[in-house]
């Protein structure tokens, strides 16, 4: 066992001129006054390493007894003979142009002021003589060795959090989906924080990632769906968002080094937007996989450069895989700095290829056969109503083994938490890492009688597990608080040290609640919007679901169509539970649901609902549509003295009296003239006098901001783009006429 004893070996077995320099203290020595030492481990542990046998398959090294604990397979571009130091024996310097272009790309950021713990400045005033670590060395000698034991292992407390993010793809809650994984449940779940009120701002991978790496809702980082022109890992994207997401920051200002393995973005690697040689900002390690989720025959981008992969298990299966890359990680990272690491699975996503070891798993498991199970969504969007109720026996079927398919995947993910784990155990560094565990969007099985997909506004689609374990968390807790996935960035930075006020996310910093803080101020809601992929035409193998559909069944049921537009705000406080839903697109339509009495959303109570409850929610989906930054972390309409949406019904109730006067009005919607009225309504709220109507076009003009570089903008009279251009023309003035004769208190 590697262990202290082993590790005082290697370095007596050092020439005595160089000791001190392996010693405890030499954390507190700069990376560059090691110079080329070499490192290397002890005698012992290379004994130990060829005594064991040859690695064999993953699913022997996965259940084989400590078999953590050993070097994984030789990864090509990791050269282990040579490496002067941890932090560039994981330099992948023979996959970039040299080795001089590895050294560049891993030389050691300097600390920003914004990034330090108060235990960072706290000790660098206390101690001028520890700001200078080198002369304190020098003057102590090898005297100090055992005084310096003590206190380094004290002052080594003080080091940043390490943070690790496990992402699935595909991973319900709604549906049970956490039941098969037993170790994460345990390790994770168990000693830490289960958030049971976590939601993504839209069901669809890729645009859910971009709000996990930016902290924004899609509506500010414009990424709106799975394909390149929905900005999905577009030039635009990379251009605009990618150098602001949190790892960059946690690479550029806090000094941490980063690590990322697994899925990216969808369109990740294609062609007409870099390619695989792409390598985003902030990333110090770089293994993304191409495009899509893979388990065989795929291709990563090793810190760009393109290696393809096979259909042997032992040396392919992508989730071992990924497990194998995050290991070698650990073990080969400076130990000077705090790392991060996200590992984002192909697991449970299709095509659900499981490990051979889990392939009769769940013989007896059934997709749920709950409340909204193969009923028809009659009060429902048109793209709900058209699926076929009762569905046929050969659907249900097929269903039923994606679901078990879908469950043995996830075994894989299993182990993979568990090694990752027991390694972080056996290297002393869980207890300070933070692991986050979670899923990019939900999914269904049959709800509604839709077979398999996301994408839905519904609990079971946008709906996650978010599991965390961490420093000052205690286990077994439950938090029903309302959080988002654009939270994670926040969080993360916060547990950096980094300002958030100088971030320009949207969501708010969960570690207050991770540490059982009770914040009576917290959100009441969040907002989840969807823009529907595909093309304004037929697909000739359905031609009676008219133009636009796509990601159908061979029975012509189909998940998703091009106008399948719509944007919602899910309530949740001590009083009201509810989810208030709007479509954009050739049919305007109302949903809203009333959780609590209605947990599976099977009566659409639009018509029903109290009139000022309606609107509302009206207002603050509106407010949230247009909110960038802390607009997007302002109390609900329905917290205490909460009332600017009375000037949205006051001005929709004079809307017909003025209809002749305002120019807008042939040609805006229902959608864009609410738009223009909320975002005038907040415009007055936030100003206790009367104001003129060119402030109010300045700021509806910067709510309604053109459409970032290389994205198409939306058609003439098309979402809130087109309003604010015919705005920023000037023909807002009837509707801040109507605005000077709105009085709050009416």
């Amino acid at each position: 066992m590697f262990d202290e004893d082993l590790r005082w070996q290697s370095v007596t077995s050092l020439p005595a001129s160089i000791r001190l320099r392996h010693s405890r203290l030499a954390f507190l020595t700069p990376l560059a006054a090691l110079g080329e030492l070499p490192w290397r481990k002890s005698d012992a542990w290379n004994n130990r390493s060829q005594s064991q046998p040859e690695r064999g398959s993953n699913a022997e090294r996965l259940h084989r007894p400590e078999a953590h604990l050993r070097p994984s397979r030789k990864l090509p571009e990791v050269s282990r003979s040579r490496e002067p130091d941890l932090a560039s024996s994981f330099t992948l310097s023979e996959e970039r142009e040299g080795e001089e272009a590895g050294r560049k790309r891993n030389k050691e950021v300097p600390l920003s002021r914004d990034c330090l713990s108060r235990s960072d400045v706290r000790m660098a005033q206390a101690s001028p003589v520890l700001a200078r670590p080198l002369v304190f060395l020098l003057v102590l000698g090898s005297t100090a060795w055992v005084g310096a034991e003590a206190g380094a292992a004290g002052l080594s407390g003080e080091r940043k959090p390490n943070v690790v993010l496990i992402l699935t793809d595909d991973q319900d809650v709604y549906l049970g989906g956490m039941t098969p994984l037993k170790k994460t449940n345990a390790l994770i779940a168990e000693m830490g924080v289960t958030f049971s009120n976590a939601y993504v701002p839209s069901a669809l991978c890729c645009p859910s990632r971009a709000s996990i790496l930016t902290g924004k809702y899609p509506h500010n980082h414009h990424v709106v769906n799975n394909t390149l022109e929905g900005n999905c890992s577009s030039k635009s994207w990379q251009k605009i968002q990618e150098p602001y997401t949190f790892p960059a920051l946690l690479k550029s200002e806090c000094g941490y080094q980063t690590f990322f393995a697994g899925k990216y973005l969808n369109e990740y690697g294609a062609e007409d937007a870099g390619g695989l040689g792409h390598v985003p900002p902030g990333w110090s390690f770089w293994y993304a996989l191409e495009k899509n989720s893979k388990y065989y025959n795929y291709t990563l981008s090793v810190n760009g450069k393109a290696r393809k992969h096979g259909a042997n298990y032992s040396m392919d299966y992508l989730t071992d895989v990924l497990a194998n890359m995050s290991l070698d990680f650990l073990e080969y990272k400076s130990s000077f700095e705090p790392f991060f690491m996200m590992i984002a699975t192909p697991a449970p996503h299709s095509p659900w290829i499981a490990a051979p070891q889990y392939k009769k798993n769940f013989e007896n498991v059934s997709a749920p056969r709950n409340n909204n199970f193969n009923i028809h969504g009659k009060d429902k969007h048109w793209l709900i109503r058209q699926a076929k109720t009762p569905m046929t026996n050969s659907s249900v079927q097929f269903l039923d083994d994606a679901f078990r398919k879908r469950w043995r995947t996830l075994l894989s993910v299993d182990d993979l938490i568990e090694k990752l784990v027991k390694k972080l155990q056996f290297q002393r560094e869980l207890d300070n890492t933070y692991i986050f565990y979670t899923s990019d969007n939900g999914f269904h099985t049959g709800q509604f009688s839709l077979p398999i997909d996301k994408r839905q506004l519904y609990e079971f689609d946008i709906k996650v597990p978010l599991l965390v374990r961490g420093p000052g968390i205690k286990p077994n807790q439950i938090n029903k608080m309302l959080v988002a996935n654009i939270d994670l960035g926040p969080t993360i930075l916060d547990i950096a040290g980094y300002d958030l006020n100088k971030t320009q996310m949207d969501g708010m910093s969960l570690l207050p609640l991770l540490r059982g803080e009770i914040n009576k101020t917290w959100r009441s809601d969040v907002l989840v919007e969807y823009q529907g992929e595909g093309h304004n035409s037929s697909d000739p193998t359905c031609p009676s679901l008219g133009p636009g559909v796509t990601h159908c069944f061979p029975d012509c049921v189909c998940e998703d169509a091009y106008n399948n537009t719509y944007a919602c705000v899910r309530t949740l406080s001590t009083k009201w539970n509810l989810q208030y839903c709007e479509f954009d697109d050739r049919e305007v339509f109302v949903e809203v649901y009333n959780l609590t009495a209605d947990p599976h959303q099977i009566t659409n109570i639009a018509k029903t609902i109290d009139q000022e409850i309606l609107e509302k929610m009206n207002y603050r989906l509106m407010m949230l549509q247009s909110c960038a930054e802390a607009m997007c972390r302002t109390p609900g309409v329905f917290d205490p003295g909460q009332e600017p949406w009375k000037c949205s019904r006051y001005l929709s109730r004079r809307w017909q009296r003025r209809r002749e006067q305002w120019p807008l009005a042939p040609v805006l919607s229902l959608w864009n003239r609410q738009r223009i009225w909320t975002a005038s309504c907040v415009f007055a709220s936030v100003s206790s006098t009367e104001h003129d109507y060119v402030g109010t076009l300045h700021f509806l003009q910067s709510v309604n901001a053109g459409a970032p570089e290389g994205m198409p903008g939306p058609q003439k009279g098309e979402g809130v783009t087109g309003a604010g251009e015919r705005l920023r023309r000037g023909r807002g003035r009837a509707a801040v006429h109507l605005l000077r004769r709105w009085d709050p208190r009416r």
